[in-house]
């Protein structure tokens, strides 16, 4: 029996939403369920997947934890490498900083990359 894949309505309705977790107004997204969920988790990834070829791209970059489960899926799926993307000290190996301009703060933020390899990034 094959199974259609995942919709975006169908995985959104899979994320539980914890209230005033891990603090007082904050709403905590559990995505635990979508990862259990073997057509949930490949539906995801193909949705995320789905305008690139797989070849067509270097590498796919993934911020901290839950980037990395989902990023790291998406360059299997592409052929690419991964680029995990951490905070500055989160790993013990020395970096070397860069300053990258944050889409968001609209100000630039400390980012450190590898010595060994430029392929490994820190923000």
């Amino acid at each position: 029996m094959s199974q259609t894949t995942a919709t975006p309505r169908e995985i959104e309705q899979a994320i539980r939403n914890i209230p005033d977790f891990p603090k007082p107004g904050i709403q905590f997204k559990d995505i635990t369920p979508v990862l259990a969920d073997a057509r949930l988790f490949s539906g995801a990834i193909d949705l995320l997947t789905d305008k690139f070829k797989p070849g067509s791209v270097d590498a796919v970059v993934g911020i901290d934890a839950r980037g990395f489960i989902f990023a790291a899926a998406a360059a299997v799926k592409l052929r690419a490498g991964f680029v995990p993307v951490r905070k500055k000290g989160k790993l013990p190996i020395k970096p070397l900083n860069r300053i990258t301009r944050s889409n968001t703060a609209r100000r630039p933020s400390p980012c450190t990359w590898t010595r060994s390899s430029r392929a490994h990034a820190w923000c």
